[in-house]
């Protein structure tokens, strides 16, 4: 369904390494969000800024536009996250989605398009090249990876909570599924280190998250600081206030944003064209391949059911293996 989205749109491939050594962040929606969002204003210039899909609302309330947001769910719930946005909101707002989403969502979203697969077969199958990355669990962790993936160091955590505030809130204020999500609770908690040292609750869920996102901050040859400033901390990375972390990393104007536009400007109808018959040619094969095997397994199963008796007999130990061979000619 999302095969025309793939073949029209450009792919996080052109930006591979096209951002090495250049700051970015993470933005998430943790509750510990609403303590430094704010100091993102200004920042759009000087760093990368990849956003969860959770977390656009937010930002384009306060004046803020990410570089990219990302998506990765199947479930039609992340249209409750970005319907309403209006068009002029997120012009330049790349929408890095992995094509598994469903259609109805990029109906509803009119940002640019930036095509981003996970490592599933599907997408190695259908032989185009939009740039394939080993994305887990979340949209948090989608960003993450999309930032290494742009060669991005260091790489700053905010909102990455993993893990209830103190006072019981899931995300941050003005979040489009509520500040104090049950579904969370729901599913079983446990008590983790917190970045504060102390013991923090958590959900059983954000705990596999959690796991997932130490996974690949070991396999990331970059620093990465946790600036979430509360939640669970997340080894291997460095524990720093935003504030910290900014005048310590991000400083020097580079403009990512025209950056991201000239390299996704490479993108010609050209390739549009070549990828677009090969699609073609593929669909065409594989279905025809597929109903020559819908085809056999009828046969077969005809074959099976000519021979049930004698099949049954044999399940049953009433016929010795040895009669399996007469048998099969038959159902091969």
């Amino acid at each position: 369904d999302n095969l025309e989205e793939i073949i029209f749109n450009p792919g996080i491939n052109l930006l591979f390494n096209k951002f090495t050594g250049k700051p970015g962040i993470v933005v998430s929606t943790g509750p510990s969000l609403n303590k430094n969002k704010h100091l993102l204003k200004g920042l759009e210039d000087k760093a990368v800024i990849v956003a969860a899909d959770a977390s656009l609302k937010i930002l384009l309330e306060m004046g803020v536009k990410p570089h990219l947001v990302v998506a990765l769910e199947r479930t039609l719930g992340i249209l409750k996250l970005l319907n309403g946005i209006k068009t002029e909101d997120v012009q330049d707002v790349y929408f890095a989605a992995c094509p598994v989403i469903n259609p109805k969502v990029y109906e509803a979203f009119s940002a640019p398009r930036l095509i981003v697969f996970r490592n599933f077969d599907h997408f190695k199958w259908l032989g185009v090249d939009r740039g394939i990355l080993d994305i887990k669990l979340s949209a948090g962790n989608m960003a993450f990876k999309v930032l290494e993936a742009l060669g991005c160091n260091p790489i700053i955590l905010i909102g990455q909570d993993l893990a209830f505030s103190r006072d019981g809130y899931t995300h941050a204020s003005g979040a489009t599924l509520g500040e104090k999500q049950t579904f969370f609770y729901d599913r079983g908690t446990l008590e983790v280190k917190g970045n504060d040292g102390k013991s923090i609750l958590t959900s059983k869920v954000w705990y596999n998250f959690l796991k997932a996102y130490e996974m690949d901050i070991a396999g990331y040859n970059g620093t990465c600081i946790n600036s979430t400033e509360g939640g669970a901390y997340i080894q291997g990375t460095q524990v720093m206030s935003f504030q910290e972390a900014i005048n310590k990393y991000i400083q020097e104007s580079f403009y990512p944003l025209t950056h991201i536009k000239k390299f996704l400007g490479t993108f010609t109808l050209g390739e549009v064209e070549k990828d677009r018959l090969r699609i073609t040619k593929l669909i065409s094969i594989t279905i025809t391949d597929v109903e020559k095997i819908i085809v056999l397994c009828r046969q077969g199963l005809e074959a099976c059911q000519k021979n049930r008796d004698r099949l049954d007999a044999i399940l049953n130990n009433q016929y010795r293996l040895e009669e399996m061979h007469k048998i099969l000619p038959n159902i091969e």
